[in-house]
Formats: structure tokens, C-alpha cells, sequence
């Protein structure tokens, strides 16, 4: 809270963290209550409460949670830290490093953030950095979605030995934003839907489709079969690591902000995937790719 130097008035919403290391005092069922207002890039505020059993724990917004090191976007999975180190293939994007271009850690506010907040502000030794966008950046239709195989053969892909290939898209925009392709391989009967997550620059992008199932099993093929994937560029994307929590009661994620509710733009609809986590407390069922 600041307080305007004319008038003396106490002015809310408007300091910010990039990410909150916290310290309860204790843990074992001492559960701490925190409720908090985070702003990502693209201008969509999202309130988090969280009900935590945390002694000391680090806390922060960003647009990939953890990264799957071979592709370089949002691993969508929870990551067992044994000793903590991060399981080997993922990283994250640190909090108190500087954005890029396609890592942006959001501002977490601690009361609603002011309406009246500039796009920008500038620190007190030089430079700045973004703060709010007034309108929420909506994501457009994804273009020029192709898929050429592994052998070189456009549309097709091969068989169970060397199966897979890439998909060529285009974003459309001015800025950077996840994409998602869906495979439908349970149409088969036997295999699962494979999900491919990525990074769309703005203009032409690629995602790389290793040939295996969500399981990560061949898919099972005894002739030509044809499948329709759905491509789709996202906005407002937010993920909310924790780091050191022993025990969680109760995570809530409300958007505050943006287009209503549609079969499109579902605003109750959150993912998980927690198998590469072991212990107890697991959510069920331990992965949630459908919302």
C-alpha cells in the first residue's frame, strides 16, 4: 500500500512481487491461508488461494510452469525434486531472472491490483518492465496447420517403426503464445490421445510428434488410418509452481477477467498431471489433461 503524498490517501494495488519466499514458523497441520492476485503479460488477472502446510516455501506465477527440456514449452506435468534437484529433461524459468521472449514470470499482488495501473513502470536504478495490459490479449486462429512425416511425406505418418514427424502452423499475431495439437489416437480402440504443447512465436512454428501415444506406446495400426487433429493457440496461459510444500488442503484458480465461459473459453477448466510425483496425497485421478 502507498499512500498519495497530496492528499494522504492510502492507494491499494499497487506493489507486486515476482515471487514470494514465505516462512510459516511451523508446519504439521498448522495450515497457512494465502489469497493472491496475479496479473499475467497478456493483461488476465486470476486470484489464487491457496490452503498450504509449508514451513519455508518459495511461490510465484509464470506462463510454463515447469519446462520439458526437449521441446522448450510447458512440461503440463508436476516434478518430483528428490534432494532438491529437479528431476532430470525439465527446468523452469527462474523468477528473479529477466524475461524473454517467451518466458514471463507474473506479478503476484497481495490485494486486487489497481485498475488504474500503467502499462508499464520503471525501476528506480533505470529501465522497466510491464505491469498491466488493459484489454486481455484473445488469442486468434491458428493458420497454415500441415504435417509432413519423418520420411519426408506430407500428411503421413509412418508406421509404428519410425513413426511420427512435424506439424507446421502459423500464429497469426503479434505475440508470443502457447499452442496445443491433439491427436486423436484412441479413435483406434487401442492407444491414447496424445497432446503436443509448444511455443508459438509470432509467424511460422513447428511441433515435433515422436510417433508414440499419450502412453507412450506405438500406435497400433493394421492399415491406413486417418485422424482429424485440433490445433489451438492459447492466451492467458498462467501455471503456479510451488517449490517445498509438504501438504496441500485446498488450491483454488478463479479468472477474474476476460471472455465469458464457452465451450471455447472454458473459465473452470484446469489441468494436471502428478504421476512423476511419488508420496502420498495424490490427487485422483493423477492426470487431468480434459479439464
Amino acid at each position: 500500500m502507498f499512500a498519495n503524498a497530496s492528499a494522504a490517501a492510502p492507494l491499494t494495488g499497487r506493489v507486486w512481487a515476482d515471487y514470494l519466499p514465505l516462512n510459516s514458523g511451523s508446519n504439521n497441520s498448522n495450515y497457512l491461508y494465502l489469497d493472491v492476485y496475479v496479473l499475467n503479460n497478456e493483461g488476465y488477472l486470476y486470484r489464487q488461494q491457496q490452503i498450504v502446510d509449508p514451513f519455508g516455501y518459495i511461490f510465484f506465477a509464470n506462463n510454463h510452469g515447469f519446462i520439458d527440456s526437449s521441446t522448450g514449452g510447458g512440461a503440463y506435468k508436476s516434478v518430483a525434486t528428490p534432494a532438491g534437484v529437479l528431476a532430470a529433461g525439465y527446468s523452469f524459468h527462474r523468477p528473479d531472472q529477466s524475461d524473454t521472449s517467451s518466458n514471463f514470470t507474473h506479478k503476484t499482488f497481495f490485494q486486487m491490483p489497481a485498475s488504474d495501473l500503467p502499462a508499464s513502470a520503471s525501476y528506480w536504478n533505470g529501465g522497466s518492465d510491464w505491469l498491466r495490459v488493459a484489454i486481455p490479449v484473445l488469442p486468434p486462429q491458428i493458420e497454415d496447420v500441415s504435417f509432413t512425416g519423418v520420411d519426408g511425406t506430407d500428411g503421413q505418418a509412418a508406421g509404428v517403426s519410425g513413426g511420427g514427424g512435424t506439424f507446421h502452423f502459423t500464429n497469426p499475431s503479434s505475440d508470443t503464445l502457447a499452442v496445443r495439437i491433439t491427436i486423436p489416437l484412441s479413435d483406434n480402440g487401442v492407444n491414447t490421445d496424445r497432446v503436443l504443447n509448444g511455443t508459438a512465436l509470432p509467424g511460422p512454428g513447428t511441433l515435433v510428434w515422436d510417433g508414440l501415444d499419450g502412453s507412450g506406446n506405438p500406435v497400433v495400426s493394421n492399415g491406413t488410418l486417418t485422424y482429424d487433429v485440433v490445433a489451438t493457440l492459447l492466451a492467458g496461459e498462467i501455471h503456479f509452481p510451488f517449490f517445498d510444500v509438504e501438504r496441500s488442503q485446498s488450491l483454488v484458480v478463479s479468472r477474474l477477467n476476460g471472455p465469458a465461459s464457452s465451450s471455447l473459453w472454458p473459465a473452470d477448466m484446469l489441468y494436471w498431471d502428478h504421476v512423476l510425483v511419488p508420496g502420498t496425497g495424490q490427487p485422483v485421478p493423477l492426470t487431468n489433461l480434459e479439464g
